[in-house]
């Protein structure tokens, strides 16, 4: 079994595919995370109790990683369904090989990295029980090898995927930069896990103290199809205030939280961030934002850097409001697109939990609101 388990480490490879009235539309391969790893492992191995998968989207372009823990700044989940295991197979024509590279011409709809097992051909020394591609076009595909005997004849390049579905509903928008699979149950019960704290998709969420709501725009937009303008008060600082409760006493000083906005113009001195239990007592973090105007996400803001700016003596448990100040430059007037706010839970481990895989795509994918999109993930077993 455990040979078993390190051919699979070393043979997985999966690939997201997007469909638009059933037309392929987009692709991207994947990095199998180390929990991934050994999550598929387990599961071909029987030892997961659950069996269900959550498809996640998110908006950030940093490469992936087998260390990936989570997508950078997730924007919508939704459930997977195991839609079949299946076997593509590829008829070869012919085969040439120079003495390390083989050539084989077949109308195929393989990519490279992909491992296949070929059987058939004649000579033999061109079959192989796991060859992996190296190359691949829609009329043929590469792989390493020494033969360079000419071909008699026969052939067939085969496959083996596990294909897992989920469809992005009609009312879902935002720029997917980022796609990955999580199981989508834990092991116990966490009510202080990743999750939004404002999506900044309804103006009436937030007001000013004399109770004027921002407008929305639909320029940098990336969560959703608008983000919410928060200007400043003339050359003058302006807060704007949530007053959806929130519990953070369930999550440590490790945990962070992310900012992401598009800042219109060049004018924006900082940001500061509040979590009010009253009127006067609250804790505070200043955002000094990047250079450049054009939409940003935050770094990781650990909770002990939020926790740190104390006033007064506010109760974790009991945060009543959230505020977000814009200060503009000495002089002038800003103007930031607020487009989410999402606290992460970075350190409860959980066996069977975690990001099994993730991908960044090479360019957003613009998923508009009106128009569903279908998401296959196809897991490819190569076995020797």
């Amino acid at each position: 079994m455990l040979g078993y388990i390190i051919l699979v480490h070393n043979m997985i490879k999966g690939t997201y595919v997007f469909y638009q009235d059933n037309k392929e539309i987009f692709r991207s391969p994947n990095i199998i995370t180390r929990f991934g790893k050994r999550f598929i492992a387990n599961h071909i191995a029987g030892n997961i109790q659950y069996a269900g998968k959550d498809m996640c989207f998110g908006i950030d372009s940093t490469a992936a990683t087998d260390l990936d823990t989570r997508l950078g700044f997730e924007f919508y989940r939704v459930p997977v369904s195991l839609g079949s295991t299946e076997i593509q197979t590829a008829t070869i024509t012919t085969v040439s090989g120079n003495g390390s590279v083989l050539t084989y011409t077949a109308s195929n709809t393989f990519s490279a990295g992909q491992t296949i097992k070929i059987s058939g051909m004649t000579p033999s020394g061109y079959n192989s029980s796991a060859a992996v591609i190296t190359s691949a076009t829609s009329s043929s595909f590469t792989v390493a090898g020494t033969t360079t005997a000419a071909y008699v004849s026969g052939g067939t390049a085969f496959l083996y995927s596990v294909v897992y579905k989920a469809t992005i509903p009609q009312d879902v928008a935002g720029q997917i930069k980022e796609i990955g699979i999580y199981p989508s149950t834990r092991s116990s019960i966490n009510n202080y896990e990743d999750k939004f704290l404002s999506s900044f998709s309804d103006s009436l969420d937030w007001s000013t103290s004399s109770l004027s709501n921002p407008s929305y725009s639909v320029t940098g937009a990336q969560v959703g199809e608008n983000v919410l303008l928060f200007t400043s008060l003339g050359s003058a600082a302006q807060q704007y205030f949530n007053y959806n409760p929130i519990d953070l006493s369930g999550y440590s000083v490790n945990d962070s939280i992310r900012l992401a906005y598009n800042k219109l113009d060049a004018n924006l001195q900082n940001i500061i961030l509040r979590f009010y239990s009253s009127d006067s007592d609250y804790y505070s973090i200043t955002i000094t934002p990047e250079g450049g105007t054009g939409y940003k996400i935050t770094s990781s803001i650990l909770l002990s850097t939020v926790f740190s700016g104390i006033v007064g003596t506010p109760d974790k448990s009991n945060i009543i409001k959230t505020a977000i100040t814009v200060t503009p430059t000495s002089g002038n007037t800003t103007s930031v697109g607020m487009d989410g706010l999402r606290i992460n839970d970075e350190d409860t481990f959980d066996p069977v939990f975690g990001l099994i895989s993730r991908s960044v795509l090479s360019s957003p994918l613009i998923k508009a609101s009106g128009r569903s999109v279908d998401v296959e993930y196809r897991l490819d077993l190569g076995f020797a």
